[in-house]
Order: C-alpha cells, then structure tokens, then sequence
C-alpha cells in the first residue's frame, strides 16, 4: 500500500508528451534553415559577381562541401539521439563527409576548375569570415538543441559536437551567398576554422543542455 502511494504521487500531476519522431525533427530543422537562409538573403546584399559564381564549379563546392557537413552532423545527431548509441556512434558519418570534399575539391582542381584570380583577403578579413559562418548558425544550434533535450541521449558530449558542427556547416551555407571568394585555400583554411569552433565550442558549452 506504501509502494502504491509512493508511485502515485510520483506520477501525480503528469501530463502526456507527444512522442518524438525523426521526421518531426528533421522538419523543424528544415524550417529553422530555410527560415534563416531567407532571412539572410533578403536583408544582405549577396555578392555582386553572383551571375559568373553560379557558373563557377568552384563556388558550388564550396556550398555543396558545406551542405554536406551539415547533412554528415545531422545525420550523426541523429545516431546520437538514440538511448543505445555506441562510443564513435557518427563519426564515420562526419569523416565520410570530410573525404568526400576534399576528394571533390581534389577533382576540381585537377579538371582546371580554379576560380578566376582575384587578391586574397587579408587575415583580419578571414577571420571576420569565419566569425561570421559561426554567427549564422547559432539559429541551427538553437534548434537542434531543442530536438537533442528532447530526445535525452545517452551521449551528451558527442551529441553536442555533432549539433556544434552541423549548426556551423548550416551557417556556412548561408554564409556562401554573400562570401566573395572561391579559392580553395582561402575556403578550407576559413570554413575549416569555423567547422572546427563549432564543434569544440558545442562540444564545450553544451553537454549540460543536453544532459537527462
């Protein structure tokens, strides 16, 4: 009879919650990211070379490689959420995607796919560019925050590397449509910056949100 009171009042005054589903969550992070690359295109001006960017291969490995840094962090979030996610649990993920651009960007330097020479910015500007890929996607982050404290993974740590990584490699697709520069260099050394304060910087700040 104690036992029963004692549950009783444990469960006194709970209310049902909506199971969570992947697709919901995959939704809500589309809406996040289309929300904000809308926003972000209607009130920055986007380069003004955009016509001759649009037909530069080198310009779309840059959104493209950025694209799929995001998919490769999301889709390791996603291992990540479940209660019985093992150590590495999405690495291969984010290390397929990694090899997967250089590889790319490899190919295309090799066909002769280099962007037509311009002057390179300076390290103020590069860095300015990688502050700004960060602060583009703290909308992201917020969100898949959100979807990670409600699925309470096992993994805090890794889970929030992952979203660090995925909300920066959103903010670098955002970032592309006003970036002026396609060289290479210039988006590995920049971009790659930013990749990796994302994913320390989550790895660092959120494991507390994240947590049961």
């Amino acid at each position: 009879m104690a036992s029963r009171r004692l549950i009783n009042g444990l469960v006194d005054g709970l209310t049902p919650v909506r199971p969570r589903t992947r697709w919901r969550d995959a939704l809500l992070l589309a809406l996040v990211g289309a929300a904000e690359l809308a926003l972000v295109m209607m009130l920055q001006p986007m380069r003004d070379d955009m016509v001759s960017a649009m037909h530069d291969p080198m310009f779309w490995w840059k959104v493209g490689g950025s694209l799929c840094v995001t998919v490769a962090g999301m889709a390791a979030l996603v291992v990540l959420l479940t209660p019985d996610a093992r150590v590495g649990a999405g690495r291969r993920f984010v290390l397929g995607a990694a090899a997967a651009v250089l590889i790319a960007g490899l190919a295309l330097i090799g066909g002769g796919a280099m962007p037509t020479p311009r002057s390179m910015p300076d390290w103020r500007e590069g860095l300015s560019c990688a502050r700004l890929c960060f602060l583009y996607g703290l909308p992201m982050l917020a969100a898949t925050v959100f979807v990670a404290r409600r699925a309470a993974p096992a993994r805090p740590r890794a889970a929030a590397t992952a979203a660090g990584l995925a909300a920066t490699g959103w903010g670098s697709v955002v970032f592309c449509w006003t970036c002026p520069y396609d060289d290479p260099i210039y988006i590995t050394l920049w971009f790659g910056l930013a990749l990796t304060a994302g994913a320390l910087a989550g790895r660092l700040l959120l494991p507390r949100l994240l947590r049961w």
